[in-house]
């Protein structure tokens, strides 16, 4: 009986000290909070040109980045992938002239979704060269269970690091 108390007693403390002790875990934060503005894309299927159905076009979100990059210091752009397969301009050229537009427009960060693979692994890999931006997976392997492609990225910025 004694034991099963004096279990319980030390449990409570440790409980009780990891309640008071992470009150703190705020005391090593900045002093001034750090904003970082994130926008993203996704689904774009070589859309470059607005239209009713389509939605919007890549001049469109260029200018929206542009604005958003003048009113924020701390903007990134991202993409969650499908942006290199669908209409006839990022057909033709094989996602090719979709990785300039998104190079012209200045994304940071793309992930390739399941229709970025529509040319092949080995197309893939060419069009992650020609870009500007990063491109990460964390869980891409090849059939020997190598990774062909960064698994994240760690931005810096103002002192706080930012894990994708």
């Amino acid at each position: 009986m004694f034991q099963k108390r004096k279990i319980g007693l030390i449990l409570s403390l440790i409980i009780l000290l990891t309640v008071f002790m992470s009150g703190f875990a705020g005391v090593y934060a900045a002093e001034e909070p750090v904003h970082i503005v994130i926008a993203h894309t996704n689904d774009m299927h070589g859309r470059v040109e607005e239209g009713d159905y389509d939605g919007m076009g890549m001049a469109k979100i260029g200018a929206l980045a542009n604005e958003l990059r003048a009113e924020y210091d701390n903007f990134l752009l991202f993409d969650a992938g499908d942006a290199f397969h669908g209409q006839p301009i990022a057909t033709i050229f094989e996602g090719s002239s979709i990785v300039e537009i998104m190079n012209l427009i200045g994304y940071d960060l793309m992930v390739p979704g399941n229709h970025d693979f529509n040319y092949g692994k080995e197309r893939l890999v060419e069009l992650v060269g020609m870009a500007d931006f990063d491109v990460v997976s964390a869980n891409i392997y090849t059939e020997e269970g190598e990774t062909f492609i960064a698994p994240y990225k760690i931005y810096e910025i103002d002192g706080v690091k930012l894990g994708v």
